[in-house]
């Protein structure tokens, strides 16, 4: 049907007090919304999408606060228009009945308003094609809620594990946002076509129906505070690792013991040395050992190590990336995720094939002692009891 009407909105459409539906959906309307409308306390629908209004401008949305005063209003619609600013957070004093919202497809800006949770009766909210941003709010309280279409905006953060929890729950649209971490997997997160989260590219996990990718350890229940605990143990525990890698440093200078990861060529030697410090190395920080049953045909601990330096590093340190994701904190993560990659490149040089290639002794303790003061930011160890006799190290 062709539209019928435009222009303005008559603002005398507010002197009707016993009007309970206006619907001038499809047609040519321009303008505001009037204000006026919030006179209407015995209105229960209110629909106009489908026209020209607004003027993408920060007080479009002026006429949602008066509306406040319909306590009976069960149906607003305004979508398909032309409306700009931010949701107002007056949301919450909506009608107690009100069971459908429909925001969609305006210029809507900034993030959702947390108290829109505080209308309990919606069963059907559409807040796609806008430019919200922010995280998913808490919406736990709608539990009556049957359709929840948030696609198409600029939304980031992961999905609220709340709702699969939602049993009446019956679409879920989240896609086209920018929203990361592990997909759920129960309730609606259990059939594939009652939810859309395509165009997520940060997006893991979930039912193999939807062929993601696989995520990184999840550990959702932490708490900021137990995080920051486990960087800091983190840290100090790879302090540990350096310096008993600098005490065995030493023990490998004079005892020399003989063993059969010496690489090419039987004889003790310092290069030899060398070969079994680096292959000690990969050992303590990657967790893996040189006899495990998945070094086989040309995959050894040297070359596990050398492939991850090489873009794969977090199938060896994973849990970094994880830290970083949860806590943000930039410098203490970067800190201690240069320090390991520093520290396996030392054990891949150490650990070359061919002794001509492998690191010399001298360069193994200044490079080692670099690392340990750049991570605590301490010149107080005592490098004379490692360094001191380097010299017989030089062939």
């Amino acid at each position: 049907m062709a539209p019928t009407a435009c222009g303005p909105i008559p603002n005398s459409l507010s002197n009707a007090s016993n009007f309970q539906t206006i619907d001038l959906a499809e047609n040519f309307f321009t303008g505001n919304i009037p204000t006026s409308f919030g006179l209407l306390q015995n209105l229960e629908w209110l629909n106009v999408w489908g026209n020209l209004i607004g003027a993408m401008a920060a007080d479009d949305l002026r006429f949602v606060t008066p509306l406040t005063n319909c306590s009976k209003l069960q149906w607003l619609d305004f979508s398909y228009n032309q409306l700009g600013g931010e949701l107002p957070n007056s949301l919450y004093n909506l009608s107690t009945q009100l069971n459908r919202l429909n925001v969609s497809y305006n210029k809507l800006t900034g993030e959702i308003p947390q108290t829109i949770k505080a209308c309990l009766s919606l069963e059907q909210l559409y807040m796609q094609g806008n430019s919200f941003q922010g995280t998913i709010p808490d919406l736990r309280d709608l539990r009556g809620i049957q359709i929840l279409d948030l696609s198409n905006n600029k939304l980031s953060g992961p999905i609220p594990d709340y709702l699969q929890d939602f049993s009446m729950l019956q679409n879920l649209n989240l896609s086209y946002n920018n929203l990361e971490g592990e997909v759920p997997m129960q309730g609606i997160f259990r059939n594939v076509s009652a939810f859309q989260v395509y165009n997520n590219s940060k997006l893991c996990g979930g039912i193999k129906e939807l062929h993601l990718r696989s995520c990184p350890r999840h550990h959702s229940s932490r708490k900021p505070t137990a995080l920051m605990l486990i960087l800091v143990i983190g840290g100090v525990l790879l302090c540990l690792a350096l310096i008993s890698s600098l005490g065995c440093l030493c023990w490998v200078k004079k005892s020399r013991i003989r063993t059969n990861e010496y690489g090419i060529g039987g004889r003790a030697s310092t290069q030899g040395d060398v070969y079994s410090f680096g292959i000690m190395l990969l050992e303590l920080f990657t967790g893996k050992r040189p006899t495990d049953q998945m070094f086989q045909d040309d995959l050894n601990l040297h070359n596990y190590a050398k492939q991850a330096l090489a873009g794969n590093l977090l199938q060896i340190i994973s849990e970094i990336d994880q830290l970083k994701n949860e806590v943000k904190e930039e410098n203490i993560w970067k800190a201690q995720t240069d320090c390991l990659i520093s520290v396996l490149q030392i054990g891949v040089a150490c650990s070359a094939e061919l002794p001509i290639n492998r690191m010399k002794m001298q360069e193994v303790v200044h490079e080692l002692l670099s690392i340990k003061d750049k991570l605590l930011g301490d010149r107080s160890f005592d490098r004379q009891g490692v360094s001191g006799s380097n010299d017989e190290f030089s062939d």
